[in-house]
Parts: C-alpha cells; sequence; structure tokens
C-alpha cells in the first residue's frame, strides 16, 4: 500500500495520496508487531518471520520519505532493517547460512538494503548489496533466470545448474 500511494501522488498526481499514505503509515507505527523474528531455514521449521515477511517494509517506506522529506516514513523504515540477514554478505558473496530461506522474499528484501543505501549513504549496504548480487547471480539463478527451486536458497556450495532436492 505505501509503494502504491507513493506512485499514485508521484507519478499521477493523485491529490488524496499522501493523506492516505500518512494514515495507513501511522496506522502500522502504532500497531504493527515489532517483534522482527528472523525468517529460519525452512527445511526444517516453516517460518518466514514473525509478522510475516516484515523484512520486505523497508524499502517502500524509504521511498515514501525520499518523496515526503518526512523524518517518520524514514524512522519507520529504520525499524524494519534486517542485519540478521544482510549483514552475511558484508564480507562474502558466498555466505555459508542461507540455506533453505525463502528465496523470493530474500531477494526482495536486498531492495530495502538498496534503499537504506540510498537514503544513508552507508557504504556497508552498497558491500552488501554487490556480494548479494554475485550470490544470487553465481550461486541461486540458473540458465533461464529462474532460481529458488522448490522456493528455497540453495546451499551456498552448490550451484542452481547441479540443483537437486534439499528438502
Amino acid at each position: 500500500m505505501v509503494g502504491c500511494l507513493v506512485d499514485m501522488h508521484l507519478y499521477a498526481g493523485h491529490p488524496e495520496a499522501l493523506d492516505l499514505l500518512e494514515k495507513i503509515t501511522d496506522y502500522g507505527i502504532a500497531n504493527i508487531n515489532r517483534a522482527r523474528v528472523p525468517a529460519q531455514n525452512l527445511t526444517g521449521k516453516l517460518t518466514q518471520g514473525d509478522p510475516l515477511e516484515w523484512y520486505t517494509l523497508s524499502e517502500n517506506l524509504y521511498r515514501a520519505y525520499q518523496h515526503t522529506g518526512k523524518q517518520k516514513y524514514r524512522d519507520f523504515a529504520d525499524v524494519w532493517l534486517y542485519p540478521q540477514y544482510w549483514d552475511k554478505f558484508v564480507n562474502s558473496s558466498n555466505p555459508q547460512d542461507v540455506r533453505g530461506f525463502h528465496a523470493y522474499s530474500h531477494l526482495n528484501t536486498l531492495s530495502s538494503a538498496a534503499m537504506a543505501y540510498a537514503v544513508s549513504g552507508d557504504a556497508k549496504y552498497l558491500q552488501i548489496l554487490r556480494n548479494s548480487y554475485d550470490f544470487f547471480q553465481n550461486v541461486q539463478c540458473y540458465a533461464t533466470g529462474g532460481y529458488g527451486p522448490m522456493e528455497r536458497l540453495l546451499p551456498a556450495d552448490d550451484k542452481a545448474s547441479d540443483a537437486h532436492p534439499i528438502l
């Protein structure tokens, strides 16, 4: 919803979009569970984080901050940073402990890391993005461009071209 409302105002000039953006963000600030339980290897326990995929929220909140300049969007985006996963890529493009994570949401969360870099300029996020790009290209990606067999990340010592069931 946040991304949609930002786009509605930015690209379509919708006159009510920013008021609605503020209203739903205020609701989220007051009501969304802040537990931020990291996702786990889904080969053992089925969890994608609690609340569900919270680690994808920062991207559009940072976009709202860029578009409006309102600090509350940046502050709320900062709540949803995901160092438990992103930091695995600070010093490695081949982390050893990401096997079995939900492939799509753990690629999507890197868009939030990109926006954290765009907003903060912190070089750590740029390094995370470079290394994670190499990881997804070199380990996760099939020749067709697909990735995530059975919707899971492959072990770092495996290659998508040699993929076999991991569950």
